[in-house]
């Protein structure tokens, strides 16, 4: 068939050339391409002009993410947030979630999604095949584990964030409490940032800094703030998440999603502020809606 003929040709391509040689070579839009391959776009022919047309599938499109997640000191909540934003994004896209916390004490993400210890960071570094590292969680779902052994460095993220571009829709990044180079790569890498804090001073003071630094739209998340926080205008949107006093234990059997839950709805407004998939109720409302997708497919950064 003329279709499948297409696709199989640019899935194969693909496995030797980057998304913008492809697209030169067939003479095609770079974003046909990628979406192609991940399947958002069936091929056709007329019966009448013989001519291929492009049709978009009924599943939308959502701009393409790389989000890190970084906290103001340790013990935010960062590790949640990710795990919660995961779980919902995955019922909708393709989703990688990446545990960049290089220590001795295990991965917390491996940890509560009850994840060997390997593939992990490590086999992509060895073999430079994303496939080879990653591990399947749910159906749109993959995670990746830091190295047990070594470091991590800057080339080794670069080369993380240009392949998991290729077959993810979203890369969320769950980032240690450090400003190593490592860390302030994968936030460079990113178009989007969630500031994690739980509402002191000094850690608010170095969620700013981070955030002026990186220079990224930023969504400030205030987990388990009581009395709320003042950011004055250093951020336009902020997600404010009460107690969620059975989380530890729904977290320790692996329960990401509970409807209501505040957790659960703090990721949903997280959700809607990035993807603008429905109006996020708080600050930063104008901001949102000119984020809105039109017609439900909009051009990836």
């Amino acid at each position: 068939m003329f279709d499948s003929d297409l696709t199989k040709k640019i899935k194969m391509m693909s496995e030797y050339l980057d998304y913008g040689a492809i697209a030169a070579a067939l003479r095609i839009p770079v974003d046909t391409v990628h979406d192609i391959i991940k399947g958002n776009v069936s091929i056709s022919k007329t019966e009448t002009e013989k001519e291929m047309i492009l049709q978009v599938a009924a599943r939308p499109v959502y701009r393409q993410r790389v989000i890190s997640v970084w906290r103001g000191r340790g013990g935010a909540g960062c590790t949640t947030i990710a795990l919660h934003l995961s779980y919902l994004l995955q019922q909708v896209m393709s989703v990688l979630v990446v545990d960049l916390h290089v220590s001795g004490t295990g991965s917390d993400l491996g940890y509560y999604l009850h994840l060997p210890e390997y593939p992990n960071l490590e086999a992509l570094s060895q073999g430079g095949y994303l496939s080879a590292a990653v591990i399947q969680v749910e159906a749109g779902l993959w995670a990746l584990l830091p190295p047990t052994t070594g470091a991590i460095d800057k080339a080794m993220v670069d080369h993380l964030v240009a392949e998991a571009r290729k077959d993810f829709d979203a890369v969320i990044f769950d980032l240690p409490n450090t400003d190593d180079e490592f860390v302030l790569e994968a936030a460079a890498c990113s178009n989007a940032l969630l500031m994690v804090v739980n509402g002191l001073s000094q850690e608010m003071n170095r969620a700013l800094a981070r955030k002026i630094y990186a220079q990224k739209e930023a969504v400030l998340v205030a987990n388990g703030c009581p009395g709320g926080i003042n950011t004055g205008r250093e951020y336009v949107d902020v997600v404010a998440i009460t107690e969620d006093k059975d989380l530890q234990s729904r977290m320790e059997r692996g329960v990401f999603y509970k409807k209501g839950a505040p957790l659960t709805l703090g990721a949903e407004k997280i959700r809607d502020s990035l993807f603008g998939m429905r109006p996020f109720e708080g600050s930063g409302l104008a901001k949102m809606m000119r984020r809105l997708l039109v017609g439900a497919v909009v051009s990836r950064s």
